[in-house]
């Protein structure tokens, strides 16, 4: 073989070791496998701190970095029940939308970065619609929008009682909220107000219909007011929590990703936690409601 050849082979060699080790650690970006959400841990076992849940068909979530994954050569030699077992047992640290945490690697296929949105940015109009097209954060988010509602459109046809006027309705409420996001140029701070208002409407969506379950559920007694049930989400990126008192039930979502206490609504109604204590504002005329955990 001619020097330049062999210099040539052992270059070829030498690139796909490479690649077979990198393989070994993953790809550089994983989406969730499984149908529902998955959990983002603080550390790479199950009973450590739950940081939040990951959203339904979450894509695009960055790879920090697998453990338990066998090398190249490990992997070669093992049976194919000793990589199945291998992959389930391995933990890998991803990030989404800025939030790192571990989750299984069992849980996750090969993923790519976010390329477009849920719609055709050749038909994109408008300046809110060109700038998500532009932006990769945005782009995300609104590929998950856009796989909540499909999931949340199917949950909707399966019901037993009118699911045509369901559907109608939810199509109805998602075309308006649209037309609200797009009015983002309006903003001071318009990436801001379209970032706010979708992570609001995929927590909403999930919340909505059941598309996540909660991480945890408490009664409330609100002095002479009856009690009520509230079910809190951990959903990432934006928590939230259902409030159920009497025949009627709302939606509340974390005001900012950092706060944990208080919830924003509709119409001007908000609940504020602190501890076992929860405070509801559920109607605009009326007094606030006092809670205290039972």
């Amino acid at each position: 073989m001619k020097p330049v050849l062999r210099i040539l082979a052992v270059f070829l060699v030498l690139l796909s070791a490479r690649a077979a080790l990198a393989e070994a650690d993953g790809p550089d970006y994983f989406r969730l496998r499984v149908d529902g959400t998955v959990g983002l841990y603080e550390d790479l076992t199950p009973d450590a701190k739950r940081l939040g849940t990951l959203p339904v068909a979450a894509e695009g979530l960055r790879n920090l970095g697998c453990k338990g994954l066998p090398t190249y050569a490990q992997w070669s030699a093992m049976s194919a029940e000793a990589r199945q077992a291998a992959a389930e047992n391995a933990w890998c640290r991803v990030d989404f939308l800025g939030q790192g945490g571990w989750v299984r690697h069992a849980y996750l296929g090969e993923g790519a970065p976010p390329q477009s949105p849920g719609f055709d940015c050749a038909e994109a109009s408008g300046q809110v619609e060109t700038m998500i097209c532009e932006d990769p954060a945005l782009i995300l988010l609104d590929r998950q929008m856009n796989a909540a509602f499909k999931l949340a459109v199917e949950a909707a046809s399966s019901l037993d009682e009118r699911p045509a006027d369901a559907v109608s309705l939810l199509r109805a409420r998602q075309r308006g909220w649209i037309k609200g996001r797009n009015d983002c140029w309006k903003s001071q701070d318009v990436a801001s107000c379209v970032k706010d208002g979708t992570e609001r409407r995929l927590s909403i969506l999930h919340v909505e219909w059941n598309l996540v379950p909660p991480a945890k559920q408490r009664s409330y007694r609100c002095g002479e007011n009856a009690a009520i049930v509230l079910s809190y989400y951990d959903l990432l990126p934006r928590n939230a929590i259902a409030v159920e008192y009497g025949d009627r039930w709302a939606v509340f979502v974390a005001g900012d990703s950092r706060n944990k206490g208080r919830f924003e609504g509709s119409f001007g109604r908000w609940v504020e936690l602190d501890g076992s204590q929860a405070l509801l504002k559920l109607d605009q005329k009326k007094p606030t409601w006092q809670c205290e955990g039972i």
